[in-house]
């Protein structure tokens, strides 16, 4: 037992040691540590503030048809977005030269589509060096999703409105036979005819009134459906119009400055470490 607590309280005394040589390892080369952190720092903020080009970001934000379809899809619209199907024509027409190697690396590196938790808000931003090229390309890539959409929903909305027509068209033929059918009976109810011979030849007629009504019933059923899809259907809307942030996005100056600053501490406390560590070992061999 007193052999184990004297183990321990020499272990103890090593570690409280090391512990003070290191601090003072430390503190003997706090010059050397400054020295290195701010040449860090001053890479950075020469990087930063005379190297670095600024990046602007233009930012859009729109909400997608809520008419089930492609344009629907934040999924969809997300790669569609990136497409050269989409961007290569109507970046041409625009008067920009790239082609598509170019614009694919220019989009994978600029281009940011977001929608949260899936839903059809979508956020997009674009990047480039010049403000007024970053909201050109911005507002010419959505317009162009814009007319893309608005014409499949276009296409959708009047399909509804000529199933609509024709359920309206066969609803007034609809009304015109039950119509004949009522001035049938009441022609039949105001003849001479007798009584039997009256309701055997109403039975008849009432038979396919009641077809007749059934049918009508449905019919209005389904109009009333129509009608209220097409008041539901929203087309695709900008929420927020192509605009660009004032201050460049990158470089990050105060960002970069940290961590250079941070990255100047770990390499120069390395130094120090391993400095010692091999001053050391060098001395060890010396003494052998």
């Amino acid at each position: 037992m007193d052999n184990r607590g004297h183990q321990y309280q020499v272990a103890n005394e090593y570690e409280e040691i090391d512990l003070r040589e290191l601090i003072l390892e430390i503190w003997s080369h706090k010059w050397l540590i400054c020295l290195i952190t701010l040449a860090f720092i001053l890479v950075a903020a020469v990087y930063s503030y005379l190297i670095a080009d600024p990046v602007y970001q233009a930012n859009t934000t729109f909400e997608l048809s809520n008419l089930k379809g492609y344009y629907s899809e934040p999924a969809n619209i997300a790669r569609y977005l990136k497409s050269n199907t989409l961007l290569l024509p109507v970046i041409e027409e625009s008067g920009y030269d790239y082609d598509e190697a170019k614009l694919q690396r220019y989009l994978a590196d600029f281009l940011s589509v977001n929608s949260s938790n899936n839903s059809r808000i979508i956020d997009v931003s674009l990047k480039n060096k010049e403000p007024e090229i970053a909201k050109e390309l911005l507002k010419v890539i959505v317009n162009a999703l814009q007319e893309n959409a608005n014409h499949e929903y276009r296409m959708q909305t009047e399909k509804l409105q000529r199933d609509m027509a024709n359920v309206e068209e066969e609803l007034e033929n609809i009304e015109q036979k039950i119509a004949e059918i009522n001035r049938e009976i009441d022609r039949i109810n105001a003849s001479k005819l007798e009584a039997t011979e009256k309701s055997v030849m109403t039975v008849s007629l009432l038979n396919n009134l009641n077809i007749y009504v059934q049918e009508k019933n449905r019919l209005q059923t389904e109009k009333s459906k129509l009608e209220e899809k097409l008041l539901n259907y929203q087309p695709f809307r900008f929420l927020n119009e192509p605009y660009v942030q004032d201050s460049p996005v990158a470089p990050r100056k105060l960002f970069n400055l940290a961590i250079a600053g941070v990255l100047g501490v770990f390499v120069a406390l390395f130094y120090v470490f391993m400095k010692n560590y091999f001053f050391d070992e060098k001395a060890g061999l010396k003494k052998a």
